[in-house]
């Protein structure tokens, strides 16, 4: 009995929801997307067209909004339209790394479909290096690449600068180095190496586009630094091993030779030495790690050819000649061996360091 109570009861509702779909029309809201295939520009591309694409075949026609646009209509046929868009569009913000928020909007009558697109004042012009400095005596090199580009409209006349800065002439005017008229594209290299330039010297680059009233131009700057000296490395003269080689040469004579004389004392024939003072030629020690300020020092100084009577801590700048070339560096004593205290030999341990002036 119970059983066929319930087989009723889900008749009638299975006839219910039957009725339902029967009697009543479900409508969905029609839908759309758009897109844009332009989203950045330069001030140089004005005027310029954006494309629109719709996902729906039944529009017609939408409806811009955003900057000083309202209610611009464009036309869509075949699922795609355009609108050309000027400066004025943007207003204020005609400017570059500005960006304009827009919408597009479609009336289906009983709805709006709304997307939002931006678009985003970029540079036209970039100046840029392989490297942010160069190194006074040192061979590497920076590149200096000033680039233009545009997405639509041309450039105009290019004209890049140049000037050196130098602790002589710290106010140098601008020289012109190049000066012609641009489509959308423009390039200008150089290569630069520190051994070209004194330290505290600036290269410095001016490029500027113009068209028309339309002018966009920026810098670049590529100061002359003082290389640093690489890590320490450690070496020691005794009775034992009497000589020392800065530059050993694996096919020819060692370079850079120290002899040990005891019980503290070196002798080179082709080092020259110099004993660094505190507060005398530098201010303290790890200034001596500025090759341009170990250059000067050694340079400025008289110089040995024997380090006499060693101490633990005492600071020698040197020099000596490679090939073409000569290298320049500094030791420090760590550590005095003597037989007069009880150790088995006489010797010197020290830590250096060095690099090439070229």
């Amino acid at each position: 009995m119970k059983n066929i109570i319930l087989y009723s009861a889900l008749i009638v509702f299975i006839g219910v929801f039957t009725g339902c779909n029967d009697d009543d029309e479900i409508n969905f809201l029609p839908s759309n997307t758009v897109g844009v295939d332009v989203d950045e520009v330069t001030i140089f591309d004005s005027p310029f067209t954006v494309n629109f694409t719709t996902s729906n075949s039944n529009v017609s026609s939408l409806a811009i909004n955003g900057g000083l646009v309202e209610d611009r209509a464009v036309t869509i046929s075949d699922k795609k339209g355009s609108s050309e868009f000027t400066s004025a569009d943007f207003g204020a913000d005609w400017k570059v790394k500005k960006k304009t928020n827009f919408t597009s909007t479609i009336n289906f009558g009983s709805s709006n479909s709304v997307s939002k697109f931006s678009i985003s004042l970029i540079e036209a012009l970039v100046a840029k290096l392989s490297a942010q400095s160069i190194a006074e005596f040192d061979s590497a090199v920076s590149e200096v690449s000033l680039i233009g580009e545009t997405k639509f409209n041309a450039l105009g006349t290019v004209v890049v600068e140049r000037k050196v800065i130098t602790e002589a002439t710290p106010d140098p005017a601008f020289v012109e180095v190049d000066n012609k008229a641009a489509d959308k594209t423009y390039e200008y290299k150089k290569k630069y190496y520190g051994v070209d330039y004194n330290l505290k010297d600036t290269i410095v680059y001016r490029i500027t586009a113009t068209s028309g009233t339309t002018t966009e131009s920026t810098m670049v700057k590529l100061p002359v630094v003082s290389k640093m000296l690489p890590e320490a490395e450690n070496g020691s003269l005794s009775d034992n091993s009497t000589t020392f080689a800065f530059m050993p040469v694996k096919d020819g004579p060692d370079v850079g030779v120290m002899t040990f004389v005891a019980p503290r004392s070196i002798t080179s024939a082709d080092v020259q030495f110099l004993k660094v003072e505190e507060g005398v030629h530098v201010e303290k020690f790890y200034e001596l790690n500025k090759f341009s300020t170990l250059v000067d020092v050694v340079d400025g100084n008289a110089l040995s050819g024997t380090v006499t009577d060693a101490v633990i801590g005492d600071v020698y700048a040197f020099k000596y000649p490679y090939k073409d070339v000569s290298y320049y560096g500094y030791f420090t004593v760590t550590a005095i061996h003597s037989k007069g205290i009880g150790d088995a030999m006489d010797g010197i341990d020290f830590s250096y360091q060095q690099d090439v002036r070229e």
